[in-house]
């Protein structure tokens, strides 16, 4: 049975031990080996003394609990991968560990045994595989990066620009381990929740910090491994914006919840129960302070009201849209030109910089059309920078782009825009050609708000990179999981996520 356990029945013998367990404990010894050598090591060049003991032991612990989740459950694991990549900021960690010349971050240390337990479940035949179209989808998007890796190779660009970029879009291999280990509707209720739960955590965190600079009048301005937090000077009132790691999903739960909210199948307490998680959810987003964070969610939000009208009336707005759309181009065109060039030497610092790195992406990408830039290339701008109502200006580099569009434009080319174009966009189709495929009623809301929040997030990305940061490439794999499980389960009974328990192979 995929992903369960068989069970032996009555009278029968035990299975033997094969030789994947011989393997299995073979590996085991060899590992324990390898730490009792390096801890051996350590404590010959440290001379056994308080320090050198504490390292050991600490290196051993690390190493025995590596060891437990290499070959322990996949929901252990991927639990925790998730917990680090949404608590851990974008590119800073609490400590760092220098191998080789280069800085691993925890983040990555815990990809890599991600990727090594998958590599002893599939000695195990322990993996369970299903074809669908996501695949497809999710490696035209991950040619985007390999393309531009190459690209930057070929320009002989410096290895260590390029290992850089790189960095980041290797979180894309978290879709094998989502895909493979997390099969069933209890795996993707499970991981849902644990979401929704440190979501919920931050947000009430974020709000409780800002009621107390609000009332305490300490305001601060710092960006650290907890997030980033900015003095806003609105109005006579000088307050405390309040990004913490994981705001993302703040947005993403709104979302879900508001589609959930309009299931007829969800009870009138579960209901409640959202309405005041969807309003915690609000006051976190606002007190980000983060214009791009408003414009992802009123995209979603629009968006899962479009795809919850009828067919019918759906085609009709959008017809009517359109028809406004071009006869207001054609009307007020000229006063929006004006208006549009009046206003842009006032528009403030975070704008200012953006049009800076697209003008300059684009004239790069002038230079290398088809295949892009690759990584590696970098660019001189004018750099903006602001504290409170103070603005300073000098040269920049600009290696990557707030807008992430542009960005696959500038290291990839048309290829790699293509690329992007169809592996983002045909998952979003894709789940939403699969909502009118789901049974479960609860499911198809979910679904739905699921295909919103990712398309919002999508089309936002024209003005800000959080779908290239670790944590963007692990929503993505994410995202494209689900559809994959609940693509695979559209045939089963109607029930929801939430109802019914765990059958036999499915756990």
């Amino acid at each position: 049975m995929p992903g369960g356990i068989e069970k032996t029945p009555a009278g029968a013998k035990p299975p033997r031990i094969g030789f994947l367990r011989v393997l299995d404990a073979t590996a085991l010894l060899l590992v324990a080996a390898g730490v009792f050598a390096v801890v051996v090591k350590l404590g010959a060049r440290t001379g056994f003394d308080a320090q050198g003991i504490l390292e050991a032991g600490g290196l051993l612990l690390a190493g025995t609990a590596a060891l437990a989740l290499l070959f322990g459950p996949s929901r252990l694991l991927l639990s925790l991968f998730l917990v680090l990549l949404f608590t851990g900021h974008e590119f800073l960690s609490p400590l760092t560990f220098p191998l080789a010349g280069v800085e691993w971050h925890p983040r990555e240390l815990m990809l890599f045994l991600l990727i090594a337990h998958l590599v002893v479940k599939g000695l195990r035949w322990k993996l369970t595989f299903r074809d669908s179209p996501v695949h497809y989808c999710i490696g035209c998007y991950a040619l985007v990066y390999v393309l531009s890796a190459a690209v930057g190779v070929f320009h002989q660009y410096g290895i260590h620009e390029i290992i850089e970029e790189c960095r980041y879009p290797v979180f894309l291999a978290a879709y094998a381990a989502f895909v493979l280990c997390a099969t069933t509707r209890a795996d993707l209720r499970f991981y849902s929740r644990l979401v929704l739960i440190l979501a919920t955590a931050t947000a009430l965190a974020g709000c409780i910090f800002f009621l107390y600079s609000l009332v305490s009048g300490e305001v601060i301005n710092v960006q650290n491994v907890m997030g980033s937090y900015v003095k806003r000077q609105i109005g006579p009132f000088l307050l405390q914006s309040v990004r913490p790691n994981g705001h993302l999903y703040f947005e993403v739960a709104v979302v879900v919840l508001a589609s959930l909210l309009l299931c007829p199948a969800v009870s009138r307490r579960r209901k409640t129960g959202y309405l005041v998680l969807t309003m915690l959810f609000l006051c976190a987003i606002a007190i980000t302070m983060m214009r791009t964070a408003y414009i992802a969610l009123s995209l979603s939000l629009i968006l899962l009201a479009y795809w919850s009208l009828p067919k019918a009336l759906a085609r009709a707005l959008a017809f009517a849209g359109l028809v406004g759309a071009c006869c207001g181009a054609v009307v007020f065109g000229l006063i929006v030109y004006e208006s549009v060039v009046g206003w842009l030497p006032g528009v403030g610092v975070s704008l200012k910089g953006r049009f800076v790195e697209i003008e300059g992406a684009w004239r790069a990408f002038l230079t290398h059309p088809l295949l892009g830039c690759g990584m590696g290339e970098s660019f001189e701008g004018m750099g903006f920078v602001a504290k409170t109502s103070r603005l300073s200006y000098t040269r920049a580099t600009y290696q990557t782009l707030h807008n992430v569009w542009m960005y696959f434009l500038f290291k990839g080319g048309l290829t790699g825009f293509g690329l992007a174009a169809v592996g983002l966009g045909g998952l979003v189709l894709y789940g939403k050609g699969l909502t009118g495929r789901v049974r479960a009623i609860e499911d198809r809301y979910f679904l739905r708000g699921l295909v919103a929040a990712l398309a919002g997030q999508c089309i936002a990305s024209l003005a800000m990179p959080r779908l290239t940061f670790p944590a963007g490439h692990v929503f993505i794999a994410m995202m494209a999981s689900a559809f994959v499980i609940l693509a695979a389960a559209k045939g089963q009974e109607p029930h929801g996520l939430r109802a019914g328990a765990v059958r036999a192979g499915q756990g």
